[in-house]
């Protein structure tokens, strides 16, 4: 550095109570991270209609503003992870070039660029302390439980009185069933894994799935099954009573189906809508099967934004611009088979590190939630829409590189231990 004629001070010293201000920071940093990742669920209810800017890019400033500061700090669990992001959102830009000059398709890269590569990258700064993790959770159960008040307070009339679903008003019955599916995997698994309070997150959990049910939208529901299956096969901590937290599981799933069978009309009519399905389901088949002819005929992609039916049918005009709800079709039909290949690749290695990971109750309810976003991404919203998801990839990844320097579970058992 002498060299380079830079005068190099001696290293800053850092206080006792500069470094706990810090740490503070850091582990508050994933607040507005998951309030940036739910935004979309609620920005359409009353309450933050009258707000005048939008609520996404306002929690998306504040989240940026954590990052630049933890960049600063130099706080990150492993830098190796942030290349990952990059690299995919590398094999995105083939996609940007097939359709530059749209405007619907420099909407979407704007987002994609900006807001979403975001909450991909940011986890890899804010998690230093495992208890960051914690909060995580904690924020998750937050957010299930307030939408639940503000449904309850703001219905949505309409579908409570022609289609007998519980929805928050503004919002769409998948989005709202979403965050309450969230709720459940964190406090079923934290109920099964043996976790503290576990008759409390069994009554929590309870409430949670009722509530699911109650919006009527067969994608969380499945979700939510593969999700808490998965993370009871898959995890660590409860290999040893593996077969009696699946007995639990069945259990727990034969009551609810007797206590809506019983249950009064409305309830009855929730749960043959969600074994039959409805006019969505035969929409969204429509929608996978243009995007599989689309994708072997376009390797490249046909541009983000640009995907389209090509024939009308049930309520889509031929030419009409949309997306096919399902987050691998459309990144396969929209940015092209190397970046479809690449997102796999990548959603693989995170489920991996949450696998890894997966030694405490904590640690298993992440995985839980990590199976849960990749299953919903399956069946709704777009490659922006999905923010949860990519920050649950995140965090799978930053497990997967810390597998290589041999601590990846201690910190997490030396936090839950506290």
């Amino acid at each position: 550095m002498k060299n380079l004629g830079i005068s190099v001070g001696p290293p800053t010293l850092v206080t006792p109570a500069e470094a706990r201000i810090g740490k503070y920071a850091a582990r508050l940093s994933v607040v507005p991270l998951v309030a940036l990742g739910y935004s979309g669920y609620f920005k359409a209810a009353p309450p933050f209609r009258s707000v005048p800017i939008d609520i996404t890019l306002l929690f998306a400033l504040v989240t940026s503003l954590f990052l630049f500061v933890a960049i600063l700090r130099r706080c990150c669990h492993d830098t190796r992870a942030v290349p990952v992001f990059l690299g995919l959102w590398g094999t995105f830009t083939v996609g940007a070039a097939m359709d530059i000059g749209a405007e619907h398709s420099a909407q979407k890269v704007f987002y994609l660029s900006s807001v979403t590569l975001l909450c991909a990258i940011s986890p890899c700064f804010f998690f230093e302390d495992p208890r960051a993790k914690r909060l995580f959770l904690w924020s998750t159960i937050f957010c299930s439980s307030l939408m639940g008040v503000l449904a309850a307070f703001s219905p949505d009339l309409l579908a409570q009185s022609e289609f007998g679903r519980f929805n928050l008003d503004g919002a769409t019955t998948i989005g709202t069933a979403r965050v309450f599916g969230a709720g459940v995997v964190v406090a079923t698994i934290l109920a099964l894994t043996g976790s503290r309070g576990r008759w409390w997150w069994a009554l929590v959990a309870a409430v949670f799935m009722g509530l699911t049910i109650s919006v009527g939208s067969r994608g969380p529901v499945i979700s939510v099954l593969i999700a808490v299956s998965a993370a009871l096969l898959l995890m660590k901590t409860v290999r040893r009573r593996r077969v009696w937290a699946f007995s639990q599981l069945l259990v727990a799933v034969g009551l609810m189906a007797y206590s809506s069978a019983v249950s009064p009309t409305a309830a009855s009519d929730r749960v043959r809508l969600f074994l039959s399905g409805d006019e969505t389901d035969v929409a969204r088949e429509f929608l996978f099967s243009e995007a599989w002819r689309q994708i072997t005929m376009d390797p490249l992609g046909v541009g983000w934004g640009g995907f389209g039916v090509t024939h009308s049918f049930d309520g889509f005009n031929a030419g009409q611009a949309t997306y096919p709800h399902n987050i691998f079709l459309e990144i396969a039909v929209e940015g092209g088979w190397i970046a479809a290949l690449s997102f796999l690749l990548v959603a693989m290695l995170a489920i991996r590190g949450l696998v890894i990971g997966s030694t405490t109750p904590e640690s298993a309810a992440l995985l839980g939630l990590g199976v849960y976003w990749l299953a919903v991404a399956q069946t709704s919203s777009d490659v922006n829409g999905n923010r949860m998801t990519w920050v649950v990839l995140a965090l799978g990844l930053i497990g997967r590189v810390r597998e290589h320097r041999g601590y990846s579970g201690q910190a997490v058992n030396a936090a839950s231990r506290r």
